[in-house]
């Protein structure tokens, strides 16, 4: 792979072609009559990963900087970026009146975790793909590319992808023309994909004026998503820079032990939603420490809280939402014999 890497920017050098090559398939193959079966590793998911993460290694790395730039995960120089595809589920593509942009793949938890999406963290994971594709078809009935479980909650927040997310070619318009999910108009589908964690859509369907292809499906109804209200321009937003979250919030906790001799106590960091948001869970922890401290003595213990990460909810859609409102931050000792807590105000732009 890394004489196909050399050769692939030596074409873009000479203005022959790209730096991004959407590959490899890593699709568990579970039938050997399915087409596309020659693409792939095979049927071990094991081997698909470990073949997933040499390949983009190879086409990736460049010596002396696979260890990272400065730390930062995202200035680290890669040779090309690859694609892991097709997340997740997928394989097939027409048989018997069942097409990939229409079939329904019912999977297990045990089987998504052990067979399906272990080539793909293996990818993310340990060969920090520039990318990862959704596919075309459902997953429990959400398709692939709608689902914020998989992409936000998976792919970007387990695995930690320091790369963008993309749709396998014209995945949105899927949604709306052949597996009419939800009913679900083009407006609906684009807002969908990209609350969900889609970072680009490969658009294959062009909106022409004049006889000339100017406007993809995805620009054309995600400008009418936001016009209707479906979904907000810090969405948009998201998806340009990568779903980067940055904003904290820091406070420190003093920790006494009045006792005689040196102990170790737990310190319980929880947040609470505004009173005014419906349905959400009382508190939830959003991080814990323990510290030992002298006999008769005190320490200071410093928190930094992401505000994405400690006050987002999930709601009923399954999307990870921060509200707006007085959240409340509230520190517990491990027995919950004393408590304090502090309000913070978030307000988001819409």
């Amino acid at each position: 792979m890394q004489a196909v890497s050399t050769e692939a920017r030596a074409m873009y050098n000479l203005g022959k072609g790209g730096l991004t090559y959407w590959s490899p398939n890593i699709n568990v193959v579970r039938d050997p009559r399915w087409g596309r079966a020659l693409e792939t590793p095979g049927e071990d998911p094991f081997v698909a990963g470990r073949y997933a993460v040499n390949f983009v290694r190879g086409m990736q790395d460049i010596p002396g900087h696979d260890g990272g730039g400065g730390g930062d995960p995202y200035a680290r120089p890669i040779k090309t970026a690859a694609c892991c595809k097709h997340y997740a589920a997928y394989d097939v593509d027409d048989w018997r009146n069942h097409t990939r942009f229409t079939f329904d793949a019912r999977v297990s938890e045990r089987d998504m975790a052990e067979s399906f999406l272990r080539p793909f963290e293996m990818c993310v994971r340990e060969g920090d793909a520039g990318s990862v594709m959704c596919s075309y078809n459902r997953v429990n009935g959400v398709p692939a590319c709608a689902d914020a479980r998989l992409l936000s909650g998976t792919v970007r927040g387990d695995w930690q992808l320091h790369g963008y997310i993309v749709s396998d070619c014209d995945a949105v318009r899927v949604m709306t023309d052949n597996a009419t999910w939800l009913n679900f108009t083009g407006a609906d589908s684009s807002a969908a994909a990209v609350r969900a964690g889609l970072d680009l859509d490969c658009g294959e369907s062009w909106i022409e004026e004049g006889g000339r292809p100017l406007r993809d499906f995805l620009s054309v109804y995600g400008v009418a998503a936001v016009a209707q209200g479906k979904m907000r321009e810090s969405d948009v937003d998201n998806a340009l820079n990568g779903h980067a979250c940055t904003e904290t919030i820091s406070f420190n906790v003093s920790v006494t032990n009045a006792g005689g001799r040196d102990g170790a106590h737990v310190v319980l960091v929880y947040t609470a939603p505004p009173p005014e948001v419906a349905q959400a869970p009382i508190k939830q922890v959003a991080a814990f420490r323990r510290v030992l401290v002298p006999a008769k003595g005190t320490l200071t213990v410093p928190f930094t809280l992401n505000v994405c990460r400690a006050f987002g909810i999930v709601e009923r859609t399954a999307y990870t939402v921060v509200p707006s409102g007085v959240s409340k931050v509230l520190v517990e000792n491990g027995d919950s014999s004393s408590s304090v807590s502090f309000p913070v105000k978030i307000e988001l732009s819409v």
